[in-house]
Parts: C-alpha cells; sequence; structure tokens
C-alpha cells in the first residue's frame, strides 16, 4: 500500500497531520520511537539522547508505531525522569517515511525506477541510515514519487570491505516544476551482519547535476553529521509526496 507524504506550508502533513507547529519557539529534533509496553514510549533522538515525553496534550491521535523515525517538536519540561536525559513535551510529531532496505531485480528494476535525485545530507543512528534528499515535481497527489533503498542484484559490485547500495527515485512521470526537499530512513537489520567488517557505504546514486555518482561514506567520520535545527525546519517546511 502507497504511504503518501504531504506537507504543507501551512501545518505539515507527512502519512497523518499532527498539527500546526509554533516552531518558532519549539525545539526541534529527529529520532525514533521505542514503546516500551502498550501505549507507552519514549523517544530515543539521533543525538543519542533518549527522551522521556511526559506531556503530549498537544497533540491528538496520534498512532505509536515502534521503530517509526520521526521529526520531534518540543518543549523542555523542569525535573527529571529516572532512566532519561530529560523530559519534554511534544508539541507536534511529523512521520519520516521509515523503510527496508531491499534487492534490485530484473522483476522489480522497472517499478524502482533510476529517476535523477540529490542526496544533501546522509547519516548513521541508531540501526537506521537516513537521507536528506531533494528532486524536482509538482503538487500531484496522484502523481507520488517512490524512494528506495537497494542492493543490486543484476549487477553486483566488486567485493571489497564496503556495503554497497544504491539510492532509487521514481519519479511516476511527474513534472519536475519545483524543488521538493526531504527526509527517508532506512533500517540497517538487512545489513547487520557486514556492519562488523565494514569500513564504510558506497551510495550509488543518479543525481540532477552530474549523473551516476559514488557518495564513499567511510567509518566513523560521518556518523556524527547530524542536521542542524534549521535544516529540520527546512525540509519540514517543504512540499513533497513520496512513499
Amino acid at each position: 500500500m502507497r504511504k503518501l507524504i504531504w506537507i504543507s506550508l501551512t501545518c505539515m502533513l507527512m502519512l497523518v497531520l499532527h498539527s500546526c507547529l509554533n516552531d518558532d519557539t519549539s525545539s526541534i529534533d529527529m529520532g525514533t520511537i521505542r514503546v516500551i509496553e502498550g501505549k507507552n514510549y519514549y523517544l530515543q533522538f539521533d543525538n543519542g539522547k533518549n527522551v522521556y515525553p511526559a506531556d503530549t496534550t498537544a497533540i491528538h491521535n496520534y498512532k505509536v508505531v515502534n521503530g517509526q523515525r520521526v521529526l520531534v517538536y518540543y518543549d523542555y519540561l523542569d525535573g527529571t525522569t529516572t532512566g532519561y536525559d530529560y523530559t519534554i513535551r511534544v508539541t507536534g510529531y511529523v512521520n519520516i517515511l521509515t523503510k527496508d532496505i531491499i534487492p534490485l531485480t530484473t522483476e522489480n528494476a522497472e517499478s524502482i525506477g533510476d529517476d535523477r535525485i540529490n542526496i544533501t545530507q546522509v547519516w548513521r543512528s541508531d540501526g537506521y541510515l537516513t537521507f536528506k534528499f531533494y528532486f524536482y515535481g509538482s503538487y500531484n497527489p496522484a502523481e507520488p514519487h517512490l524512494l528506495n533503498l537497494v542492493q543490486n542484484q543484476i549487477n553486483p559490485p566488486e567485493k571489497d570491505r564496503y556495503i554497497h547500495l544504491e539510492f532509487r527515485h521514481n519519479s511516476h512521470g511527474d513534472s519536475p516544476d519545483q524543488r521538493m526537499v526531504g527526509y527517508v530512513s532506512f533500517k540497517l537489520d538487512k545489513v547487520t551482519d557486514e556492519l562488523d567488517s565494514a569500513i564504510g557505504f558506497k551510495i550509488r546514486v543518479n543525481t540532477i547535476e552530474e549523473g551516476e555518482k559514488i557518495i564513499t561514506l567511510d567509518f566513523p567520520e560521518y556518523l556524527s553529521k547530524q542536521p542542524s535545527a534549521s535544516a529540520l525546519r527546512e525540509a519540514a517546511h517543504s512540499t513533497g509526496i513520496i512513499y
């Protein structure tokens, strides 16, 4: 089933509209929802902090999913909660598209596509590889863009000490009217066995200006390169439709 993400310029929509956010006063971070039991959960931020959302009264009807990647708008609360770095009041969530790494085969190559897209930032957090990207398209929800991170089984790369992946984009023929910025996270469980012996990632992408390009991410230097608050706000207020 297609997952659509639509972020409007007045209220952010990403899978579900959670609230119109006053991000001029709220802090913002990216992280992962970790369910403790039932609907009780905490947030594991990409900066390594474990955060307890003690007050969620500002959001309504949010479906908590273990492992869901999110942008979190929040205010700090006084006091601490045992076992957590700090306690917050959540003023809004924006779900980040969260997917598995999949194999690229002759059967799915056409549907996965290889349209042009630019990676502007990539980093690894606990169990995920997250990309900030942009492409050109329209606001037409009938023409969603498909993003995938794949391991090429059609033309496997020569073996070395890198994990070889390809960042793939299918625009479905959408007209390139405007620049669209966003984030997508991919679970690393499919390459867990390779991580211990790997020295980094090599990611192939069909870029907008330069065509095919290999981005090399050596361990551990790039691991701390997470987006700034201003970069998170920029993407959160951009408009795009992806699944």
